[in-house]
């Protein structure tokens, strides 16, 4: 009795024909995967940016913590001794446009997001610094001294 699917004829060719479906449709539930995962990570991505430059979702610092980070700034220099007497004169809440925190050193390289900070200026030893914070991490920088008169 000949029927249409001959077992022997096909018997070398069904373990490979499975393989080869399996890895088909691996295939494809890779892709699909993959493709599912890059639309999550940039959802992600869209809403941390939007986070980031939101005003009114940037993170506000008190003035204790401002000061508390400008103090360590000061001390980490190493210019003004362990525990310096400053006057904190001002600050102001702004995004920074990369890791630097708007100063930028030759041969360096930053993250490119915005950062959420502040810029704030302290009075020390005569000298006015413009000290540079990332609200994020609560660190900052020294960007520049400042000339004394306003």
């Amino acid at each position: 009795m000949k029927t249409f699917f001959d077992r022997e004829k096909t018997k070398g060719a069904v373990l490979p024909f499975l393989a080869g479906a399996v890895l088909l449709l691996g295939s494809f539930g890779l892709i699909y995967f993959m493709r599912l995962k890059k639309d999550i990570v940039d959802q992600d991505k869209n809403e941390a940016a939007r986070d980031l430059v939101d005003p009114d979702r940037l993170p506000v610092l008190s003035k204790e913590e401002i000061k508390s980070v400008v103090q360590g700034v000061l001390i980490k220099d190493g210019r003004f001794g362990s525990e310096p007497d400053f006057e904190l004169t001002g600050w102001r809440r702004l995004s920074w446009p990369d890791g630097s925190l708007g100063c930028p050193k030759p041969g360096m390289a930053y993250t490119q997001q915005v950062v959420p900070g502040y810029r704030a200026e302290a009075l020390i030893n005569g000298e006015r610094i413009e000290i540079h914070i990332d609200a994020l991490r609560k660190t900052g920088l020294i960007c520049k001294t400042l000339p004394k008169n306003p």
